[in-house]
Parts: structure tokens; sequence; C-alpha cells
């Protein structure tokens, strides 16, 4: 696996430092997340993000072989007998989770539903995580619910126990739709 670290690292620097691979829009991002930082820490920033970046492509690559010693050993629950607690009383459970790179892992490692924004970005990121995991999803049990059709997306699964994923996106669509 380092290896594949070694190599994730060198496309970080290629995509950062040679083609400048959306360089302008991390950076200008980064302005407006951190305008108190200096230039010298967000392109640092932008350095780990770059890194982050090409792991994640490689981890998701790794996804297609993973073993579930693999798994198990990257994906952890903290306290697992709760949910074991709702399975037993036959209750389903919602995940939140953090829209962190390689949040599919947890699609991977155990059962689940997990929700996706259908667009034209997310589309290409749906496809590829499609293509590449139905082995491990199907063996898992993981099936992907598009957010515009949820409710009629799940239907299906009403009768059985499920973990619905939910994942915190750092630009949520349609905040006018919200409720607080």
């Amino acid at each position: 696996m380092w290896l594949l670290y070694g190599f994730s690292d060198a496309l970080a620097l290629f995509l950062f430092a040679i083609i400048r691979y959306r360089r302008r829009v991390v950076l200008s991002n980064l302005q407006i997340a951190f305008p108190e930082k200096t230039a010298a820490e967000r392109l640092q920033i932008a350095r780990t993000f770059y890194r982050n970046f090409t792991d994640n492509f490689i981890e998701t690559i790794k996804l297609l072989s993973a073993s579930p010693a693999f798994l198990d050993k990257r994906f952890v629950i903290d306290n697992p007998e709760i949910l074991d607690q709702f399975y037993d009383q036959g209750r389903k459970v919602q995940l939140h989770l953090g829209h962190l790179f390689n949040w599919e892992i947890a699609g991977v490692a155990m059962p689940c539903a997990p929700v996706y924004l259908p667009g034209r970005l997310h589309a290409r990121r749906k496809q590829s995580f499609r293509t590449a995991v139905p082995p491990a999803s199907g063996r898992y049990g993981t099936v992907l619910l598009p957010a515009t059709r949820m409710q009629r997306g799940i239907l299906p699964y009403r009768n059985q126990l499920y973990m619905l994923t939910l994942v915190a996106d750092q630009a949520p669509g349609g905040p006018e739709n919200t409720y607080c």
C-alpha cells in the first residue's frame, strides 16, 4: 500500500505544481474560507488538499479489491454495540457522515443506503462509484439512493432493516427548502 501512496504523492505534485489542475479555484476557495491566513499558509493547505485528493483517488481504486481486514483497519465505528442494539430491536438507523474525501468506504465497509445528489458534478462521482464498487456493494448490501427521489427510492426497503446514510455537503443546495 505504501507504493500506492508514493504514487499518490507524485500525482499530487504533478497536479499541483506542473499542470496546476484547478489550482486557481482551490486557492480562491481557500482565500474565501481562510481570509485570516497568510498566502503561504493557504498554499500549504492547498498542497495538503492535493495529497488528500490523490489519496482519495487511489483509495477508491483500492476499494475494488478491499478485503474485510483492510476495511476493518480503516473504517471504525466507536460504539458498534449501539448499532447492534437497534438492529436487535428491529429499528432502522440513520448514519450522518461528514463529506470528507473517501466517505464511500462506509458503503463498502457495511451495509447501508447512502443518499447522493444527482447532478452534473455529482453524476460523474456517482457513476464512478457505481462502476467501481458494485462487487463490494453487492457483497455488503449497499444501495445508492438519489436525494431527489429518496422517498420513492427507499420504498422497496421499507420492510427491511437499513442504515440510511446521509453525508453533509460543504455547499448544500436549496437552503431555502431547509428546516431550522
